[in-house]
């Protein structure tokens, strides 16, 4: 079922599966791309990272990545799949697709590449762990979908 589409990111809930590991969001509770400049340069100092290299949960990913996408586009496939639940997952380009969604930067031409007949993980969790029920609860789920 691949097909090419044009969607809004912002008007579709998709189910991340991002650690804290590569993404500065789930490490610090706050979005890189939602920082002032003031706390940006703030956390570059802290991070300490050379110049031409850092690790994927640095504040520096995103924002440079976002830089790109507005100076060159998207140039690699982004992938999606629609979950029985009615989340959409993204099997690839999570980050630019987080990018996008965050920054709100318009129309993104996906790939989708079909349904699949099983809840995401965020629902399926959602059954199976208390924590997660906790977090729908209090409206804290925007760290798994948004």
């Amino acid at each position: 079922m691949d097909r090419t589409v044009k969607v809004i990111p912002a008007e579709m809930n998709f189910s991340y599966c991002l650690s804290k590991y590569d993404c500065y969001r789930k490490r610090t509770g706050k979005c890189s791309l939602l920082l002032s400049e003031e706390e940006y340069q703030k956390e570059l100092l802290r991070e300490g990272h050379d110049k031409w290299y850092y690790d994927d949960g640095s504040v520096r990913k995103c924002v440079e990545l976002k830089d790109s996408l507005l100076q060159f586009g998207n140039t690699s496939e982004i992938r999606i799949c629609r979950f029985a639940c009615g989340h959409w997952g993204i099997t690839d380009g999570q980050h630019r697709l987080c990018i996008y969604k965050t920054a709100n930067l318009g129309k993104l031409e996906v790939t989708r590449t079909g349904d699949w007949d099983v809840e995401c993980r965020v629902c399926y969790f959602k059954k199976k762990s208390i924590k997660f029920r906790m977090r729908s609860w209090f409206d804290k789920e925007d760290e798994f979908v948004r």
